[in-house]
């Protein structure tokens, strides 16, 4: 028995536990419980022709039951003073008739928060209670039916929208949106009525909420927004004129709202004035204009962050990426898309090769030309073109040669012998610097539309095996989380960022990543601390910090399951001869699917121009990576912008490192570069290439190696400026290297290579060294 009595304290102790609230909860508590409260006061002042007002009881009957007792006293407070001469005794009786029923109702599942119910049960309290008070029935019982059938509407309207604005999990979505707009324009209806000297205080709210719903959810919410507002003004008997000017405006501020907020702010104030002038400019418009200026103003005042935080409840529904009957049909399409482009390709390079075979310029034809110009109607032709030809020949190529060397008068340059025997040497010598510098013209011309082309099919042939491999990555990814996509979404209002598009998928391994979009988000301040936080709770996992790329105004986010390793990154850079221009340049980012990518490039020379090329390369590569480039498509789009860049011979080497951070496994992919020298369980050892930098010649390729790494390895890559005395003396160091951080090794390393250099030349020298640690 004593035992049974224990037990049941045991629950009463854990019951009380879970229902006991913490401070900043029982705050949160109050200032909902006044919300509803102040809410259902204001609805039940909302008056319609005059005499009725039934939104205090749909207030009551839409109320979550944990606030019905603070929304049911809202109302009746509302109506001890009545907005009507007839009085609120009776509106009173439905409220507390509709508070009984969802009370006794409460514990039945199927009539529990469900808004047709509180619907129903708005409309025949307002029905009854307003057929008992009739005096006559002329008329009585059609307008008690009107005003029943609003109030079950607009409680189901309230119910739904209250809810949507309560829970915003994701975003709203259109009916969700709706059902917000009508319940926050029940609401500001009852603030009609209070004006500040001929300015109503419920009109410049609407305002203000019209500029915030269109800014947030464009034309469609801010037009909406505005009837609701020329409705409500109607039932307070606003002219016809007022009612358009709301309905207008709100319809140009949406159209206007993608140009900014004061762009939204004065469309609505020009869309009032244009409406002022057609109703001739009365009173009543000038007031509306007023107002409207001041609506505008309180719009424009707010700081951004607390706009954001009003912003999101007006936010389109955040697009849950439901990719897995679709996953199939896309795969197929890039897989297409792929094979056409490089069929493109191939198509231009067989194409372009049999036209160049066909008008590729002639030597034989400038001879022809030549023969033609200068010797027709000569008697010396036959011998010459015949007899002597071979001698003629070289006559002819010893003038193309002074042509070439810039000269004019080429004949001069010929032998004695040929001299002697033409008689038309001067008019020889025309001709050939004519159709000689007419052929080589040519010749150029043809050399730089092959480079162009080249340029054209390499860029074909990386877009090519760009969709090839999205596709093979989505045919990885074996499932897609739509629950905890909304979830993300969701966790992401808590710090006011509203996410366009979302999905969360695990690939073969089960590795969580994220993909985030926000349309328009060139004014979001976006953390990625908080967001990595945000991510953890929502998704329960440990995430690494995002990766935040922007394109056209949107930001596209993308964070990976936090992996069991981590790497400690230094870099020490050191300019040719003290020179405060380094032609290296580095970028090492996170991909956000758990790896780590490290990019270092060394520009041809040192200085200016080397900095250019070496910036160029790692930045352009660093670029393309991250839009979903493999390295192979992203070497050769590299490699034709590189050629095609200018004129003048512009190289640069890219040596790449990327850890998978899950498993340790690392690949290293060199074109033209140094030496990188890895420890492996305390031994070290070198990875070197032989293949050409990018921007010397066409076909250049990655020479690769695979390697796999654990806690306490280390890779450090250099340019070849810290390898010119050999590696064999940096293998020692980093053999020895215990205790000391990755920035302190790479400055040790980067000066040693300085003042171990014994040619006397000087160079730019970077050393990267990153260590892995356990995370």
């Amino acid at each position: 028995m004593k035992e049974n009595i224990a037990g049941i304290k045991r629950k009463i102790n854990a019951v009380k536990e879970r229902t006991r609230l913490t401070g900043s909860q029982f705050l949160y508590e109050i200032i909902i419980h006044t919300v509803f409260l102040i809410s259902s006061f204001l609805c039940s002042r909302a008056v319609l022709l005059g005499k009725y007002v039934p939104f205090g009881i749909s207030a009551a009957a839409a109320s979550p039951l944990n606030y019905m007792p603070s929304a049911a006293l809202g109302s009746i407070i509302g109506y001890l003073f009545p907005a009507t001469k007839d009085g609120g005794f009776r509106y009173i009786a439905a409220v507390l008739t509709v508070t009984a029923i969802r009370l006794l109702t409460s514990k039945i599942k199927f009539t529990r928060e469900k808004p047709i119910f509180c619907g129903f049960i708005a409309f025949l309290s307002a029905f009854f209670t307003g057929v008992s008070t009739l005096k006559g029935l002329s008329g009585g019982v059609t307008f008690a039916i009107i005003e029943a059938l609003l109030s079950g509407g607009i409680a189901y309207f309230l119910h739904s929208g209250t809810f949507a604005l309560l829970k915003c999990k994701a975003g709203l979505s259109t009916e969700q949106s709706a059902s917000a707009v009508i319940c926050i324009s029940v609401v500001l209806t009852g603030l009609m009525e209070f004006t500040v000297g001929d300015l109503s205080v419920g009109r410049i709210v609407f305002i203000f909420f019209i500029l915030l719903a269109s800014r947030q959810a464009g034309a469609g919410t801010g037009a909406i927004f505005g009837v609701a507002a020329a409705l409500s003004s109607a039932f307070w008997g606003a002219p016809t004129g007022v009612t358009v000017m709301l309905s207008f405006g709100g319809l140009m501020a949406g159209v206007f709202s993608d140009m900014g907020k004061f762009a939204t702010a004065c469309s609505f104030i020009s869309a009032s004035l244009i409406g002022a002038l057609t109703d001739g400019f009365t009173s009543e418009s000038f007031i509306v204009v007023v107002e409207a200026v001041i609506g505008c103003g309180i719009y424009l005042l707010l700081p951004k962050t607390l706009l954001r935080r009003f912003s999101k409840y007006f936010a389109r529904g955040v697009t849950v990426i439901r990719p897995e009957g679709l996953k199939k049909a896309l795969t197929m399409r890039l897989n297409l898309a792929g094979s056409a482009l490089k069929d493109v390709s191939s198509t231009v390079e067989n194409v372009s090769s049999q036209l160049s075979k066909i008008n590729c310029p002639d030597f034989k034809k400038v001879l022809t030309k030549i023969e033609g110009d200068a010797c027709k109607g000569c008697s010396m032709q036959i011998f010459c073109w015949e007899t002597k030809y071979d001698q003629t020949l070289a006559a002819i190529m010893t003038m193309t040669k002074a042509v070439k060397n810039g000269e004019s008068a080429v004949e001069r340059f010929c032998d004695e012998e040929f001299k002697g025997r033409c008689m038309r040497a001067s008019r020889m010598g025309s001709a050939v610097y004519k159709h000689y510098s007419e052929y080589a013209l040519a010749i150029s011309a043809e050399k730089r539309i092959e480079e162009v082309r080249s340029v054209v099919t390499d860029q074909f042939l990386g877009i090519s095996e760009m969709l090839t491999s999205l596709s093979k990555e989505l045919e990885i990814d074996q499932k897609y989380d739509t629950a905890m996509a909304s979830r993300v979404a969701s966790t992401l209002k808590n710090l006011d960022i509203v996410a366009d598009e979302c999905g969360v998928r695990l690939d073969k391994d089960e590795h969580l990543t994220v993909d985030i979009c926000i349309k328009n988000a060139k004014d979001i301040v976006l953390n990625r601390a908080d967001i990595m936080k945000a991510l953890c709770v929502a998704c329960d996992r440990d995430f690494d910090p995002p990766l935040i790329t922007f394109s056209s105004n949107n930001a596209y986010i993308t964070a990976s399951e936090h992996a069991y390793l981590t790497a400690d990154i230094g870099v020490n850079q050191i300019g040719s001869g003290g020179n405060a221009i380094c032609g290296d340049s580095y970028e090492y980012f996170f991909d956000g699917k758990g790896k780590l990518i490290i990019i270092l490039s060394d520009g041809m020379g040192t200085g200016g121009r080397a900095a250019v090329d070496g910036a160029m390369a790692s930045g352009l590569m660093s670029r393309l990576l991250k839009a979903g480039f493999n390295f192979d498509a992203a070497l050769k789009i590299l490699n034709s912008s590189m050629l095609f860049k200018s004129t003048d011979e512009s190289l640069a080497t890219v040596d790449i490192a990327e850890i998978d951070l899950f498993t340790g496994r690392t690949r290293l992919l060199k074109a033209g570069a140094a030496p990188t020298v890895i420890r492996r369980s305390g031994r070290a050892g070198k990875a070197q290439s032989t293949s050409l930098p990018a921007g010397i010649l066409r076909g250049v390729t990655f020479d690769k190696a695979v390697i796999t790494m654990k806690k306490g390895d280390i890779i450090l890559m250099m340019s070849d400026g810290a390898a010119s005395e050999g590696t064999d003396w940096i293998s020692a160091e980093i053999e020895g290297w215990n205790d000391g951080s990755a920035q302190a090794l790479a400055e040790r390393i980067s000066k040693c290579a300085r003042r171990r250099r014994t040619d006397k030349k000087e160079d730019d020298i970077t050393v990267i060294a990153a260590i892995l640690k356990t995370a």
